[in-house]
């Protein structure tokens, strides 16, 4: 059986491309048709991969046989998905760059697995604690992606890539997370992280009861929900108080999107407007889509959304963010 890949890598094609070639998992002979992409995006192509990854490995273990098809080292898209480890990262070890290989640079991050056990060999040689790794890796992402050549200190996105791998790191019980993004000529930026944890309705359900899987992802964009919460003290900075996801929610919504998808749904952020959409991933991943807006800080931005959910925050729950949700 061949299976034909969407023509454009975006979240509207891939998830239903994911489905259907889900249920063909137990065919006897796949192929995997890359040759009709012509465009991909940063969440798109990650989603897609570590999807694709799954696929195979569950067919290997049923003994089936899966090939791919369709490369063109002559399309500009192929080139580049191969250079930013597209195809190695679902175990195509043919073609391109293995994720990390490649070091990026004019405005995109290359895929990239962030190994916890890595970050914490650092923090342990340096005596500190990962999270202070954490936000140096996310430093160097950002300073990446922005095609900064000098290091750069509590960047807006360097806080979006720190908020989503600490979450990771924090709640979704799993040693790695994955990431890409990319930057375009008019300042349009989009950041990619996707892990195959437990999910957000596992994490949150250690607390609090829901009714569905929507109900949590909703839930978990809300100020001061978490699933573990300590103290937002002036002596520990990364004390977890719940604003990670509410702010870059927000952010991202004000400026662009932000895609949530868990398990059985996804949740889409699109300016004051909150969507339920029939998406499925084992895991978590996560999207920020969005513009520099014009005249105005993105710091300050930042920092009056989380304002503004200390003062909505629910009864029950921490009304104070911690030092690292502010620091921006």
């Amino acid at each position: 059986m061949n299976i034909p890949m969407p023509r454009q890598l975006s979240e509207d094609t891939v998830f239903p491309w994911i489905t259907s070639m889900w249920e063909e998992v137990h065919e006897p002979e796949i192929t995997l048709d890359y040759g009709p992409v012509q465009f991909a995006y940063p969440f798109g192509s990650l989603v897609l991969s570590e999807e694709i990854g799954d696929f195979v490995h569950a067919r290997i273990g049923m003994g089936l046989k899966t090939n791919g098809t369709g490369f063109n080292e002559n399309n500009i898209c192929h080139s580049y998905l191969a250079h930013i480890g597209f195809f190695k990262h679902h175990g195509n070890a043919r073609r391109g760059k293995a994720p990390g290989e490649a070091r990026g640079g004019m405005n995109y991050v290359p895929f990239r697995n962030i190994a916890r056990s890595t970050l914490q060999r650092v923090a342990d040689r340096r005596g500190v604690k990962l999270n202070a790794i954490v936000e140096e890796e996310a430093q160097r992402l950002a300073q990446v992606v922005l095609n900064l050549s000098e290091p750069i200190r509590n960047n807006p996105v360097a806080y979006c890539f720190r908020e989503v791998i600490r979450n990771v790191f924090e709640h979704a019980n799993t040693g790695y997370c994955s990431v890409c993004a990319q930057k375009w000529y008019k300042g349009n930026l989009e950041i990619a992280v996707v892990d195959k944890g437990r999910g957000i309705l596992a994490s949150l359900s250690e607390r609090y009861e829901f009714n569905s899987n929507s109900d949590a992802l909703r839930a978990a964009i809300r100020p001061g929900i978490t699933r573990v919460c300590g103290k937002p003290d002036d002596e520990d900075i990364w004390n977890n108080s719940g604003y990670g996801l509410y702010a870059l929610s927000e952010l991202a919504s004000r400026n662009g999107q932000f895609l949530l998808c868990s398990g059985a749904s996804a949740l889409l952020c699109l300016g004051t407007e909150r969507h339920d959409i029939d998406y499925s991933f084992s895991g978590t991943a996560v999207k920020l889509s969005m513009s520099k807006p014009k005249g105005v800080n993105i710091r300050d931005i930042l920092r009056e959304i989380v304002k503004e959910g200390e003062k909505m925050a629910p009864a029950g729950v921490t009304r104070k963010a911690s030092k690292s949700s502010k620091d921006i």
